[in-house]
């Protein structure tokens, strides 16, 4: 049995403004003040049909006259959201101070998909997709398969995946939009407060720390190349393998013997490392958890006898998440990894000196 299928057009700010069926016969229209409240158009009832109204967004219960904005709930009678936005998007736009305030008192120009950030309404990110239950529903009937359509075999895993997209790229609208103001603030052309360098997710860090005290440079080296990489285990990297050259290293930090899921933990923790003079470079492996990123780690001299050691991090990564955990995570891990070998060095150094 064909099934019976209704309609929802929208105007640039993709609100929905009427509702047809299958056959092109109209079946209600819908047209909105500037701030959202329906405007009721003579021997037109409003339609129980979808509750997907102004600029796409979600009404809840009438009794309640809130609309869903993701972020937070915004009243079209009230003009204002009911509350503060957790963000200043423009800091040099004196309405993006009031954190209450619409689309800064503008909703010709302005629409908000996110609850966060106004966007001029033909640049902003489209809220409702080919093919999703916002932009088309089934009124009766069933198409054979359940009803659900071509997209009924979507399971918990694939929404979850979907929205986790669709997040990424709100996201990504507004680093994009904030880094337009900002800029970067590493050599690399990577913001390392949004995360974001201008067309892709990336990370940026450096820190230096002590690597040993009364040490030569060759000998903090010795001890980084056992130290190259976090919870590397007895597996020195060889001195001096080249531009070209490297080692592929599975997390070997296990002690021979070990038991345990060994082969896909190696896996998450692959990297590859090279040495070329005082300078050993960490890569991740494409199979690593935190892929993809680069670790320089360069040996220098300090004051008083003693070595540095200094740590840049920094790659471009596929979504949020991964660049997170690179800019944040990834410091700590070579923190913690560096002062282990200090401690090493020095308990070596106390070692070699007793008689």
């Amino acid at each position: 049995m064909k099934a019976n299928v209704n309609l929802h057009f929208k105007t640039s700010e993709v609100s929905c403004i009427a509702i047809t069926d299958h056959q092109g016969d109209l079946i209600s229209q819908h047209r909105y003040l500037p701030f959202g409240e329906t405007r009721q158009l003579p021997n037109q009832p409003t339609s129980g049909l979808t509750d997907y109204g102004y600029t796409g967004q979600r009404n809840l219960d009438e009794d309640i006259g809130l609309m869903d904005y993701k972020a937070r709930f915004y009243s079209p009678v009230l003009n204002r959201f009911i509350q503060p936005d957790s963000i200043v998007p423009d800091p040099t736009n004196p309405q993006a101070w009031n954190r209450y305030s619409y689309v800064y008192n503008s909703p010709i120009n302005y629409a908000d998909p996110t609850g966060h950030l106004p966007c001029q309404s033909i640049y902003c990110s489209p809220i409702w997709q080919s093919g999703t239950s916002s932009s088309s529903s089934s009124s009766s009937g069933s198409s054979g398969n359940g009803g659900g359509g071509s997209n009924g075999d979507c399971d918990l895993e694939c929404e979850f995946d979907n929205g986790l997209a669709e997040l990424n790229n709100e996201l990504a609208d507004v680093a994009d939009y904030l880094y337009n103001i900002y800029g970067s603030n590493s050599d690399t052309g990577c913001n390392y407060w949004l995360l974001w360098n201008g067309d892709n997710w990336c990370h940026d860090n450096e820190f230096t720390q002590v690597a040993c005290y009364f040490c030569s440079v060759d000998q903090a080296l010795a001890y980084n190349l056992q130290f190259a990489y976090p919870l590397q285990y007895n597996n020195p990297i060889p001195q001096g393998t080249g531009q070209t050259d490297g080692w592929v290293v599975g997390g070997d930090f296990f002690p021979e013997g070990f038991s345990g899921p060994t082969d896909w933990l190696r896996a998450q923790g692959a990297v590859w490392v090279k040495n070329e003079g005082l300078t050993t470079t960490n890569s991740t492996y494409s199979s690593h958890i935190f892929h993809q990123g680069t670790i320089v780690q360069t040996i220098s001299e300090g004051p008083y006898g003693s070595s540095l050691i200094t740590v840049n991090g920094q790659g471009v990564n596929s979504s949020p998440w991964v660049a997170a955990a690179n800019q944040w995570l990834g410091p700590v891990a070579f923190r913690i990894t560096d002062t282990a070998m200090f401690l090493y060095a020095t308990t070596d150094q106390i070692t070699n000196a007793i008689p």
